[in-house]
C-alpha cells in the first residue's frame, strides 16, 4: 500500500526510494521526476579502458541486437527507430549531442546506449516487446543496464544471465514471465536494482538473493512465490527497499530482518504471514514506509514501534491483532503520516497520545472492538484528511473540534 511513499504503486523511477542509477541514466533517460533526491553512481575516470573492447564487438553487439529484435516481435514493436539498420548501434566516433561528461551517449538504435562502441545499456520500456528473452542477450560483454518494464514477454529468465557480469540493473516488471527465478542470477555480484514485479513467477524465494552482496532494491511483489521468508536477506547490508507483497508467502516475520540498517521500505502485505510482530523491527532506524497488512499476524501491536523516529507509513490493517493500542505510538509525532489499524481486534479506548501526531493525515481504526469516546483532543490533528472510525464500540458525543479539521475530506 504505501500511499505516499509508493503511491499507487508507480514504476521503479517514480518511487522516492529510487536511488544508485548510474549518472548517464539520470542524464540520457530520464523518465520520471522523483520527489527526493536521486543518488548517482559516479564511474572511474578509466571506465571506458575497462570495457571489453576488441574489433569484434561492433559485429556481435549487432548480430545479438538483431536477434533480441527477430525473438521479442521487433516489426510490432511500437518503436524499432534503425534497429534494421546494418550500422553499428554504437560507432566509436559518435559525435552525439546526448554524449555525457562519462563518454556514455545513446545509440541510433532506440532505446540503447552506448559507451565507446559497446552497448550497455537497453530501456525498452512499454515498447510491445513480446516472445521470450533470448539467452543470448547477455553476451553483450559490457551490458549494466537491462529495462524491459510494461512490455508482454513470457517464458522463463534465462540461465544465460550469468554471463551478464557487469549488470547492476533489471527492471521486467509488469510482464508475462513465468517459471523460477534462475540460479545464474544469483552470481551477478554488481546487481543493485533487481525488479521483478507482476509477472508469474514462482517457487520460494531462496536463500541465495543472500549472495547478491551489492542489492539495494529487490522487488518480487505480485508473483506466485510461496514458502518462508528467507532469514538470509538480513545479509543484504546495502538494501533499501524489499517488496514481497502480493505473493502466497507464509510462515512467520524473521526477526533477522531487522539487522537491514539501510532499508526504508519492507512491503510484505497481500501474503499469509502468522505469527506475532517481532519487536525486533524497532531497530530498523532508517524505515520510513512498513506494510504488513493483509497476512494473518496475531499477538500485539509492539510498543517497540515508537522508536521508529522516522516512520511516516505504518499499515498493519486485515490481520487479527489483538490488544491495545499503544499510547507509545504518539511518540510518533515528529513523522508519521499514515497509520492503518483497521480489521482487527483491538480493544480499549483510543489513547490521548494518538492525538500528538500532528503530522497525521490518514488513521483508520475501523473494524475493531474499540471503546470509549473520542477526545476532544483530536481537534489537534490539523493536518488530517481521512478519519475512519466507524464499527467500534465508541460512545458519546462528536467532540466538536472534529468539524474544525478544515482538511478533513472523509469521515
Amino acid at each position: 500500500m504505501l500511499r505516499s511513499l509508493v503511491g499507487s504503486e508507480m514504476c521503479i523511477r517514480d518511487r522516492t526510494h529510487t536511488m544508485h542509477i548510474s549518472l548517464w541514466l539520470a542524464l540520457l533517460l530520464p523518465r520520471c521526476a522523483s520527489s527526493n533526491t536521486v543518488e548517482t553512481r559516479e564511474f572511474p575516470a578509466n571506465r571506458r579502458s575497462e570495457l571489453q573492447e576488441d574489433v569484434s564487438t561492433k559485429t556481435r553487439d549487432v548480430e545479438i541486437l538483431q536477434l533480441l529484435y527477430n525473438a521479442t516481435g521487433g516489426p510490432r514493436w511500437l518503436n524499432s527507430q534503425h534497429w534494421l539498420s546494418d550500422q553499428s548501434p554504437c560507432p566509436q566516433n559518435s559525435t552525439s549531442d546526448s554524449t555525457s561528461d562519462d563518454g556514455y551517449y545513446e545509440s541510433l538504435y532506440y532505446g540503447v546506449i552506448c559507451l565507446g562502441n559497446a552497448t550497455v545499456a537497453l530501456q525498452l520500456t512499454e515498447n510491445a516487446l513480446t516472445g521470450s528473452i533470448p539467452g543470448e542477450l547477455f553476451g553483450l560483454a559490457n551490458l549494466e543496464h537491462i529495462d524491459f518494464v510494461d512490455n508482454v514477454l513470457s517464458g522463463t529468465l534465462p540461465m544465460q544471465l550469468a554471463r551478464a557480469s557487469k549488470l547492476a540493473y533489471l527492471a521486467l516488471e509488469s510482464n508475462a514471465l513465468s517459471g523460477t527465478v534462475p540460479s545464474a542470477l544469483y552470481s551477478l555480484a554488481l546487481l543493485q536494482i533487481l525488479d521483478l514485479r507482476f509477472n508469474r513467477l514462482s517457487g520460494t524465494v531462496s536463500s541465495s538473493f543472500a549472495s547478491l552482496s551489492s542489492l539495494k532494491q529487490l522487488e518480487l511483489k505480485g508473483n506466485g512465490f510461496s514458502g518462508s521468508i528467507p532469514s538470509q536477506l538480513s545479509s543484504l547490508a546495502n538494501l533499501y527497499s524489499l517488496f514481497l507483497d502480493t505473493n502466497s508467502l507464509s510462515g512467520s516475520i524473521p526477526p533477522e530482518l531487522s539487522s537491514l540498517g539501510n532499508l526504508n521500505v519492507m512491503s510484505l502485505h497481500s501474503n499469509s504471514l502468522t505469527g506475532s510482530i517481532t519487536n525486533q523491527l524497532s531497530r530498523l532506524g532508517n524505515i520510513t514506509g512498513l506494510d504488513l497488512h493483509g497476512n494473518s499476524l496475531s499477538g500485539t501491536v509492539p510498543s517497540e514501534l515508537s522508536s521508529l523516529s522516522q516512520l511516516q507509513e505504518l499499515y498493519l490493517q486485515i490481520n487479527s491483532i489483538s490488544g491495545s493500542i499503544p499510547s507509545q505510538l504518539g511518540n510518533l509525532a515528529g513523522q508519521l503520516q499514515f497509520l492503518d489499524l483497521d480489521t482487527n481486534s483491538l480493544s480499549g479506548s483510543i489513547p490521548e497520545a494518538i492525538y500528538n501526531l500532528r503530522r497525521l493525515k490518514f488513521l483508520d481504526l475501523d473494524t475493531n472492538s474499540l471503546g470509549g469516546s473520542i477526545s476532544s483532543e483530536i481537534g489537534k490533528l490539523n493536518d488530517l484528511d481521512f478519519l475512519y472510525l466507524q464499527h467500534n464500540c465508541l460512545s458519546g458525543s462528536i467532540p466538536s473540534p472534529l468539524w474544525d479539521l478544515a482538511l478533513l475530506q472523509e469521515l
